[in-house]
């Protein structure tokens, strides 16, 4: 993908938004504070789960507190946690359950999650969006598994998804009253948003872009966006 003649391609990415909005959902006060400190999170999950301090962490270590964290907004098992590690399930389980000492507050949305989607059957985003999770009450033991991992996932990605549809109306209000013809919303990959802008104005509609992703949601932890301008696809990072 190349953009065309006068014109650069522009990225926007949210930097760990799944995580931020476990964060808020969840309402767990370390993991607010570590966004809130600016601290990198996958790093302070190494340390607190292995026991070290955060200067000791190892690039290695700190590759296995993202795997962790992520796994969490997935509702992980030791099994699941151990066969990506490729550790025992022991050890796997032992770490889910450091998580869980250090971040309480994510335990509790995730039990409380799963409680309240047997109840009702269903589970939702913070902005409403509705998924059914009647398989939760299923007599087959890896339905009601696999259901519980879904109502725990949901409401966290089901809000990302929510935010980045607000987020793409904004732009193109934006596109149409600023720039029309100067700047084009081309996709939206996941938590990233990639436009193809005029060269002569690419790095002001960088800025008002990044401040209409920045302000158009709040939530307890502050969000962080990533800006990436280039000629070609591959040239974004």
């Amino acid at each position: 993908f190349v953009a065309r003649e006068g014109f650069s391609l522009l990225a926007m990415d949210y930097s760990q938004m799944e995580l931020r909005i476990m964060a808020d959902i969840a309402r767990d006060k370390l993991l607010i504070q570590d966004f809130v400190n600016g601290l990198d999170i996958h790093t302070a999950t190494a340390a607190r789960v292995l026991e070290k301090k955060m200067s000791e962490i190892t690039p290695k270590e700190r590759s296995l507190g993202k795997t962790v964290n992520f796994g969490m907004i997935f509702g992980q098992t030791p099994f699941g946690l151990s066969r990506l590690l490729g550790i025992e399930r022991e050890i796997a389980g032992g770490y889910i359950q450091a998580y869980f000492d250090n971040y309480k507050g994510v335990e509790e949305y995730m039990r409380k999650t799963e409680y309240e989607a047997f109840e009702k059957g269903y589970v939702q985003s913070m902005f409403g969006t509705t998924r059914n999770v009647s398989g939760i009450r299923s007599r087959n033991q890896r339905a009601r598994a696999a259901a519980a991992r879904e109502a725990i996932n949901m409401p966290i990605q089901g809000s990302e998804a929510d935010i980045m549809k607000l987020i793409m109306v904004k732009i193109s209000e934006y596109v149409i009253e600023s720039c029309k013809e100067d700047a084009f919303l081309l996709l939206q990959i996941h938590d990233e948003i990639i436009m193809e802008v005029k060269d002569e104005i690419v790095n002001s509609v960088a800025k008002d872009i990044k401040e209409i992703m920045l302000n158009s949601v709040t939530l307890s932890v502050p969000l962080d966006v990533h800006i990436s301008i280039g000629k070609k696809l591959s040239d974004l990072k």
